[in-house]
This record gives structure tokens, sequence and C-alpha cells, in this order.
């Protein structure tokens, strides 16, 4: 290879580095699944832990839902169809009917999102109230199903002062069906169609492209690792 040839090639190289380090949003995990504190006492050392789910300790991220901002904590939704929404776990999720003998379970759940007690949320979009069959066209093959109550209200990425934006008139579908224990955060680009596909509404990474807030609809997650020693939080990348 030629010298100028050499020099072209890096060049590129560095104009691509750059290119992918622009419109870029890393959302910090919640540290929810365990959080240490401790002191030494004697050499005695107390730990108290908290876990996300009942199925295992799972690397939530948190965003805030409405105005003024509810947090809660919401695993990354991955799937194409029902991860291009947001969801939330309603207070109806931990009633007597649906979550039993649930002890915490509100923390266990992700945290409770409260629509009526948010001034932006809004149904008006919608019909039937925004009561529809949540879109779970690959979760179906396992059995998996249910109802949300669907509203637009604004979503706060992260916690406040963590310098990520603010998205208007974000879809969330409000769950408290038990087979969907926490709520998601939506990855899929696709948009979402309650009754036909010429009234589209646009997911939440296609509305952060469009504002030039991202680089691409692409993004990188990993789960994270609760055995390791020490645990190993989840990373989440647009």
């Amino acid at each position: 290879m030629s010298l100028r040839a050499f020099i072209s090639l890096l060049s590129l190289l560095g104009a691509v580095h750059a290119a992918d380090t622009t419109g870029v949003l890393s959302i910090s995990p919640s540290l929810y699944w365990y959080v240490a504190i401790q002191f030494d006492l004697r050499c005695i050392t107390l730990t108290r832990g908290y876990r996300d789910g009942v199925d295992g300790s799972w690397s939530t991220f948190q965003v805030q839902l409405g105005t003024p901002g509810q947090t809660v904590r919401l695993l990354p939704g991955t799937s194409a169809n029902a991860g291009n929404t947001f969801w939330a776990v309603v207070d109806t999720g931990c009633s007597d009917a649906v979550a039993p003998n649930t002890t915490n379970c509100a923390d266990s759940r992700g945290k409770i999102f409260e629509s009526n007690s948010s001034s932006t949320w809004s149904t008006q979009k919608l019909a039937n109230g925004g009561l529809f069959s949540l879109d779970t066209y690959e979760e179906n093959f396992l059995g998996l199903s249910g109802n949300g109550l669907y509203g637009f209200d604004t979503v706060q990425l992260g916690l406040p002062g963590s310098g990520l934006p603010t998205v208007q008139s974000q879809l969330i579908a409000g769950i408290a069906v038990p087979q969907y224990w926490l709520g998601s955060l939506p990855l899929s680009p696709y948009p979402h169609n309650f009754t036909n596909m010429n009234t589209p509404f646009p997911s939440m990474l296609s509305t952060l492209r469009n504002d030039s807030l991202i680089g691409s609809l692409s993004w990188g997650y990993t789960a994270g690792a609760a055995y390791r020693d020490p645990p190993v939080f989840g990373s989440l990348t647009l």
C-alpha cells in the first residue's frame, strides 16, 4: 500500500469513528438489582439487597413518565412488535386479584405509573378509551398475551440531571397482567398501529432519530450478570 493510500485509509477510519461517536445516547442502569449498604463494626459487615422481577435478578433502566415525572424501572423491550411502545405497570397490577400475597409488589414490578397523576397524559387520539390488546405477535406463540390501557405522555430518559433527552407524546401501555411482571423500554424501530396501517404512531427510536438526537435506529444492549462477583450491571446505548 502506498503512503498516500495509507493516509487516506487513516482519514477514512477517523471520519467513521467521529461519525460513530455523534448522536449517541447511553442510558445508565438503575443499579437496583443489588445495592450494597456496608459498614464495618468490629469486623461485622451488613449488606442489603434489592431485586427487580420475580424470576431472577435483572438489570433495569430508569425513565420518568408523565408530568411531573414518575420514576419507573424498565427492562429493554427487544421484540419487533411489543417493543415499539413503552410498557409500565399500573396500580391494578398490584391488586389482590393480580398479585396476591406479593410482598413489596410495586418495588418488585419496577414501580407503578399513575396516569391520572400526570397533567400531560392523553387518550384523545385513541378509540375505546385507549384499551387495546397488547401487540404481542411473537409472544403469542408462547401463550403470552394481555390488554393494555394506552395513552400518550412525556418521557424523560434516565433520571433528572442525567443529560438525557425528554421525548414528547410517546405511546405508553399501562399493563397489569402478571405474565409481564416488569414494564419495558421500547427498542423496536417500527411504528405502532392499532386498527389499520394508515395511522402509525412512531416508536421512541424513530422519534429520537427524527429529532437528530441519535444517529441511527440501531442500539446495543447487554443484560448484565448478577451472578458475577462483583455483579456486572447491564448497559444500553442508542
